[in-house]
């Protein structure tokens, strides 16, 4: 209401309708009020918009008749007042007086957009929830107009509030925004048609993503443009809200539609995209589309037949087969790992492992897991995870795997992801004693972790997944645990 004059204009309108009723029974100016009443209880009851000041965008035109009519009325005033003090004063006439009048009502009505502008306009950096702060050293002259200084006070408390929850932000910091994920994606689209599987389908929290990637079916977590997220009842306070990034899909709404592809920032080449993502994509030349995806099968069965044009960072091939046969992996020294034994497929239950605490939980066995994110590369929805349903990283406790003994020659093969903490990770023991650990890279992505247990072949072994930390990226996950051993045949 302050940057945009509303705090000017709705009185002026106001009183140009009252006048108009008054003096010509003519209700003209009445009706855009009444409309703009009107839209703002539709907006009120809907929930509101998700650009700030767009709704006023409408609002502007509608008020300007009848607040020209408020102003024409109050420089009659001041004419009759000028007639009856002083005869000079009086020649300016109603009309001129209400010429005058329009100055500084549009210069109050502008000025304090019109500073943020320009120092906005120096920005060229993105800064996320930037702030301005005004005051002498960047209002210049503006300063001792008056009114300006409390104007500018009154703006500095509103935005200091405002700008946090996402509302009230500058164009400057959605220009630069924008600029900053034009650098970040678009060489996508120098991309080929067709070269996206059709059943390939993504989250876009970028919104440009679709415009560069249109063979890409996009899934919008917020709700923009997706109106079953869009319509999905807001549980976060009002005093804990942030406008736009609140809302988020129904519990199974994305396993629902299919989501199976998470892409990164173009790359120059494989090796570059595998630093970034477990797999990559040539999608033109020197162009290389790193991604992930939950689902390793399914990348396997749309690019495995490829003799070019993609690559994998690890070369692994896992499986849902209840036969640990099936699970290989490449070594990067040679060689191939083939799996003997599982200790843990977690398909359905725990596979004997015991729990201590209450932080360790099957994915399998619970429906929603409030305000995690999105999780690549597990082996089907059952796994080991210290991210608790309704405590999320605030729960700890272990859990540890039946007690072991290895060949010579076997290797322990397992999927880990979560947060790297010294408080969170997977351990093995043997005979009781720590002799190695593995923790997550503060991701959701699983990734496949290969010890060589030549070194305590025959001891008595086990797997332990702890977590003793709180707070962010304060869990663990653990998945697909088996015996594995080198031969010599290669990948199917």
């Amino acid at each position: 209401a302050l940057e945009t004059g509303l705090y000017l204009l709705l009185p002026l309108a106001w009183a140009g309708m009252r006048v108009r009723l008054r003096e010509s029974r003519d209700g003209i100016y009445a009706l855009p009020l009444l409309l703009v009443g009107m839209h703002m209880a539709y907006v009120a009851r809907i929930g509101g918009d998700h650009f700030a000041y767009r709704l006023l965008d409408f609002y502007w035109p509608l008020l300007a008749p009848a607040a020209a009519g408020g102003i024409v009325y109050l420089g009659s005033l001041i004419a009759e007042g000028a007639r009856l003090l002083a005869a000079p004063l009086a020649a300016a006439g109603a009309r001129g007086w209400a010429l005058i009048l329009f100055l500084p009502v549009l210069f109050y009505c502008g000025a304090v957009q019109g500073i943020l502008l320009v120092e906005g306009n120096k920005v060229r950096k993105y800064v996320h929830a930037m702030f301005i702060e005004l005051g002498e050293e960047n209002m210049g002259l503006l300063a001792a107009v008056p009114g300006m200084p409390m104007l500018a006070a009154i703006s500095n408390k509103l935005r200091k509030q405002s700008i946090p929850r996402s509302a009230g932000t500058t164009c400057a910091e959605h220009r630069e925004f924008l600029n900053q994920a034009l650098r970040a994606w678009s060489a996508y689209g120098k991309m080929g048609r067709g070269i996206v599987p059709e059943d390939a389908v993504a989250i876009d929290s970028h919104r440009v993503l679709s415009y560069y990637v249109p063979d890409l079916t996009f899934i919008d977590p917020v709700g923009l443009t997706d109106a079953t997220v869009a319509r999905n009842p807001v549980t976060t306070p009002n005093d804990s809200r942030v406008m736009v990034h609140e809302r988020r899909p129904p519990s199974g709404y994305l396993e629902q539609r299919g989501v199976n592809f998470t892409l990164f920032t173009p790359k120059a080449d494989a090796e570059e995209a595998l630093d970034w993502a477990e797999y990559a994509l040539e999608v033109g030349p020197g162009l290389w589309m790193p991604f992930d995806s939950p689902d390793r099968q399914w990348v396997f069965d749309r690019f495995g037949g490829r003799s070019e044009g993609w690559a994998t960072r690890h070369y692994h091939q896992f499986t849902h087969s209840a036969d640990p046969a099936g699970n290989r992996i490449r070594r990067l020294e040679g060689g191939i790992l083939a799996g003997e034994r599982f200790l843990g497929r977690f398909k359905d239950g725990f596979d004997g492992w015991r729990l201590e605490g209450d932080a360790v939980t099957n994915h399998a066995e619970h429906e929603e897991y409030k305000d995690q994110q999105p999780i690549h590369g597990n082996i089907g929805s059952g796994f080991l995870t210290s991210f608790h349903p309704d405590k999320g990283d605030d729960a700890v406790g272990r859990a540890f795997s039946p007690e072991f003994r290895a060949a010579a020659g076997q290797h322990l093969v397992f999927l880990i992801a979560g947060g790297d903490g010294e408080g969170v990770g997977a351990r093995l023991l043997a005979d009781g004693k720590e002799v190695a650990v593995w923790r997550g890279e503060n991701s959701e992505r699983f990734a496949p972790v290969v010890h060589n247990l030549e070194a305590v072949a025959g001891k008595h072994l086990q797997l332990e997944l702890f977590d003793r930390e709180r707070g962010g990226w304060g869990h663990v996950m653990l998945d697909h645990a088996l015996l594995m051993r080198l031969q010599e045949d290669g990948l199917e």
